[in-house]
């Protein structure tokens, strides 16, 4: 054990009669430490301390050296969703998105709480389902970024029901198709809620909503009920990138129908403005408490 957490142990313990002396010798570790160049040390001293300043100056810091995680705990810590979102657009752009998932979470719920949550999952129960089944960041992302290019969107139950719900909330008219394996006999389907008629989707431009493709049959009958009704042309937006195996967990996508005009990832969108995306998600629960 190292003097700095020693020292925050015996103040943790609250027994100590020499606080105010031990305070004093931990700061000074700490600035030691952080002019070593250093970060762990001197956060978790300044953490103990309670010193917010020290704390902000060492993510500023620790950001413009290009050290985006220590600068994201920092500004965690703070509570501070402005100083985390730089650090998150900085390290997309250096380092790329596969790591950013723990942060955008983090940041989406400084933003959001659980409201999304407890919102989504009420509008299941109302299609007649137990849960909207969790948040994906990357539907959210989605959803800013393509649902204004659209007329209507098909969601998939159970998988894409959250998916759905998002890009509902951000503006696109949406219908949910239950439609599930049943044995040897191909797929059941039904629709959940406003039952579309010939006009929902006649010359118009659907995008269908669905957390990945595995075998494809789901994908395949939800493409040909919607068809019958002569659309302008039918995309696809999956909550999973593809995976080059099939014991790995995402899309397979040699397995995707080929009636589907375009296939988008998560991986296909940039979290730059990902700010606006819980922007207009925040507006539409405000408008609707």
């Amino acid at each position: 054990m190292n003097r700095i957490q020693e020292i925050i142990d015996r103040l943790n313990d609250k027994v100590d009669n020499n606080c105010e002396a031990l305070k004093i010798e931990l700061e000074k570790l700490a600035s030691a430490a952080r002019e070593r160049g250093e970060f762990y040390d001197p956060f978790r001293a300044y953490r103990a301390l309670d010193q917010s300043a020290q704390i902000r100056e060492l993510g500023e810091r620790t950001l413009a050296m290009g050290k985006y995680f220590d600068a994201m705990s920092c500004f965690e810590h703070l509570g501070d969703s402005s100083g985390l979102f730089r650090a998150i657009r900085d390290c997309e752009l250096k380092e790329g998105q596969d790591s950013l998932r723990t942060y955008l979470c983090v940041y989406t719920q400084m933003r959001l709480g659980d409201r999304h949550i407890e919102e989504a999952d009420r509008w299941a129960r109302n299609l007649g389902y137990k849960e909207a089944h969790g948040f994906a960041i990357s539907s959210l992302n989605m959803a800013h970024a393509l649902a204004d290019r659209y007329d209507i969107g098909v969601g998939i139950a159970r998988a894409g029901l959250f998916t759905t719900y998002l890009f509902q909330q951000l503006g696109l008219p949406t219908v949910v198709a239950d439609c599930h394996r049943s044995g040897q006999k191909g797929t059941k389907f039904r629709w959940r809620g406003l039952r579309p008629n010939a006009d929902t989707f006649s010359g118009k431009r659907v995008l269908v909503l669905d957390d990945d493709v595995r075998s494809g049959r789901t994908s395949v009958r939800v493409h040909g009920e919607i068809h019958k009704h002569g659309p302008a042309y039918v995309d696809i937006a999956l909550v999973l990138n593809p995976v080059n195996s099939p014991m790995g967990m995402g899309t397979e996508r040699q397995n995707i129908p080929p009636g589907y005009r375009k296939v988008f990832f998560p991986q296909d969108f940039s979290y730059q403005n990902f700010d606006s995306a819980v922007d207009r998600l925040e507006q539409r629960l405000k408008e609707a408490s």
